[in-house]
């Protein structure tokens, strides 16, 4: 079935006698909004995606912004206010405690993105010590007894035993 806008037409050089054969041209079509609305929810599906319409009150901007985590110009930006709301959701004081253990630098206080990839780079830095430090005393106190002295021990007397011969 043609619609309207599909039906072929004559070409403008075809009707000033230009040429004996006639061509055919497809007039364009003006997309509808609706398609393009479908046309993107496809796009992003294939993608993996979702699009998510977040309602963010005034006074959570207006908080970022006074808190400096949301510079004031960046207020229409959408990127910029979901992270300056979410880095609002930390208090001064655990900010404060990021930026002074050097978990996270003083620019990146308003970045949430910045801030949970610092936190989650800290923690695994502290899991990977502690865990190391848990193996290293582990294979040190291996084949260790309770009633077994220690090794050192043992070696200071095995040392003075063969002093005596």
């Amino acid at each position: 079935m043609l619609h309207s806008c599909d039906q072929p037409r004559e070409s403008p050089a075809s009707t000033q006698g230009m040429t004996n054969a006639t061509t055919h041209t497809t007039a364009a079509c003006p997309v509808s909004p609706n398609a393009l609305r479908v046309r993107r929810h496809r796009e992003r599906r294939r993608y993996g995606l979702r699009m998510l319409n977040v309602t963010v009150p005034e006074t959570v901007i207006e908080s970022a912004v006074a808190r400096g985590l949301l510079a004031s110009d960046d207020g229409a930006q959408p990127w910029s206010v979901i992270q300056g709301c979410y880095a609002s959701l930390l208090s001064d004081a655990a900010l404060a405690w990021l930026i002074d253990n050097g978990v996270v630098t003083h620019e990146q206080r308003g970045d949430a993105g910045a801030i949970l990839r610092s936190i989650n780079g800290w923690l695994e830095r502290s899991v990977y010590a502690a865990f190391e430090k848990q193996s290293n005393a582990f294979h040190a106190n291996r084949g260790r007894t309770e009633t077994s002295p220690p090794a050192r021990a043992s070696v200071r007397i095995s040392a003075s035993m063969s002093g005596r011969r």
